[in-house]
């Protein structure tokens, strides 16, 4: 979508086979000419155009090399904001648990260092830790015969 609101929904339809028949204007169409009809809330007249400048519109002359956009996080406040938005989403987080991360992020901040995993495995090991001082469960196996 353009950023003025400009409606780009394009249905493309390429006439092949056709000679002399006429278009929605008097234009005449020949073989191989590109016919573009504009959805109609776009308020854009149907265009006919041949195939080599049709294929000319999808050139990308831009620098592969420099970025499209400075920002593409927006219209997120800052790249983290963003990235946390789709670690929440990826997650299929509710919402109290999205405040109860957040509240977490907060108080990291505030006291650095109190996080202290920097890999799964570190909280791996710790849930495997706790996993042992927990009471042991043992599962017995009864059957009845008859």
């Amino acid at each position: 979508m353009g950023g003025s609101g400009e409606c780009k929904s394009e249905a493309y339809l390429i006439v092949s086979l056709t000679l002399g028949l006429v278009g929605s204007g008097t234009q005449a169409l020949k073989a191989g000419d590109v016919v573009i009809e504009y959805h109609p809330h776009s308020k854009r007249g149907t265009r006919i155009v041949s195939m080599e400048e049709f294929k000319a519109s999808f050139i990308d002359n831009s620098d592969p090399t420099s970025p499209p956009d400075d920002e593409p996080w927006r219209p997120f406040r800052s790249r983290e904001d963003f990235e946390f938005a789709e670690l929440v989403h990826d997650a299929s987080l509710n919402r109290p648990q999205i405040e109860k991360f957040i509240k977490l992020i907060r108080r990291c901040q505030d006291a650095p260092g109190s996080l202290t995993f920097q890999k799964y495995s570190d909280l791996k090991d710790s849930l495997e830790s706790a996993s042992k001082i927990l009471t042991p469960v043992t599962i017995y196996s009864a059957s009845t015969s008859n």
